[in-house]
């Protein structure tokens, strides 16, 4: 990797968590903070499911020990930013907490394919992946998917499940 380029680390996993949520939250910060130790800038983290709320949290935490880190919600529609939560907007929330924001450019992708096509996006841009995976999980997941393209691109997967 270029010196002059951001470690990045992405974040994907199930959309939901059966598990103690504060154990997995422990674990990301644990992780994560590794990464930033030794370098990383920059967090990409999906929207959508239990884990992807787990790692905003966990990142804005670590936001508040490390202010050089840079924390992106990765999106599949920018509808998603009108969400309310509580009393504001998701996409005030975001910059009143300083998280960017960003969609990859998925217009043609159908609409069932765009988190699936976001977690490779993720995986692209990204050195370090932490996910969340059981690997007993019985059905067909995007983010094991996900996780398989990010070994075949030789990245490092760090799975917290």
């Amino acid at each position: 990797m270029n010196k002059e380029q951001e470690l990045r680390i992405g974040f994907f996993g199930h959309s939901k968590i059966w598990k103690d949520e504060s154990s997995i939250m422990n674990k990301i910060i644990i992780e994560t903070e590794k990464f930033i130790q030794n370098g990383a800038k920059c967090c990409l983290v999906g929207v959508h499911g239990d884990f992807d709320k787990l790692v905003l949290r966990a990142c804005l935490e670590l936001k508040s020990r490390y202010n050089e880190l840079k924390v992106v919600a990765v999106m599949t529609s920018f509808s998603y930013l009108d969400r309310k939560d509580e009393s504001m907007s998701l996409g005030d929330f975001y910059k009143s907490q300083g998280i960017e924001t960003m969609i990859f450019d998925i217009e043609n992708v159908f609409y069932k394919q765009r988190i699936t096509y976001t977690n490779r996006k993720i995986v692209d841009m990204c050195d370090i992946i932490v996910c969340y995976i059981e690997e007993n999980r019985i059905g067909v997941s995007g983010a094991k998917k996900a996780v398989n393209y990010a070994k075949r691109k030789n990245k490092v997967v760090v799975n917290l499940a």
